[in-house]
């Protein structure tokens, strides 16, 4: 999974497009590809909003079903630590915050808008805050998990997954 805001792919917006284009297509590097389901693509290469960010995986999914040999689709990721991570998308409360509220029919409502939001532009799957319960102080995340305790964990896990 081709990850788009380092520099592998480029260094600027329209060389982070074009690469994407050759990489889903199998002619970027000899030997690798076709390949797709590049994290943050939409996110680093159209804040000029949703009709673009709809756009750019559209044309991937163009040419990874209509121009490589097996026509395979793309599945395509976004971040989604605090809602769909693209310009335009509604931004919502950290982990934490959401797990101090035990309000699972909150949790499912956010993941519900986070999750149209990214099928509205083509995202099939948005990457989300951390499951794990928050045990150890040490641990790079905390801010992004929701809580320390596990039943809560697991009930917020439950309510992220069944949200639409």
């Amino acid at each position: 999974m081709p990850c788009v805001y380092v520099d592998q792919l480029g260094k600027d917006v329209t060389t982070k497009i074009e690469s994407c284009r050759r990489f889903t297509e199998g002619t970027r590097e000899r030997g690798v590809g076709p390949g797709g389901g590049f994290f943050t693509y939409t996110n680093t290469v159209a804040p000029e909003g949703t009709r673009r960010q709809a756009e750019l995986p559209n044309e991937l999914q163009h040419i990874a079903t209509e121009k490589t040999r097996l026509k395979i689709p793309l599945l395509e990721s976004e971040e989604g630590t605090h809602g769909l991570m693209c310009s335009g998308a509604t931004i919502f409360p950290e982990g934490l915050t959401m797990g101090s509220t035990w309000n699972m029919d909150l949790v499912r409502r956010i993941y519900t808008v986070a999750a149209l939001e990214a099928r509205a532009i083509g995202i099939h799957q948005i990457y989300t805050l951390v499951i794990e319960p928050n045990r150890d102080p040490r641990l790079g995340r905390n801010e992004e998990g929701f809580s320390e305790d596990p039943y809560m964990c697991s009930r917020i896990a439950e309510a992220i997954v069944g949200a639409a």
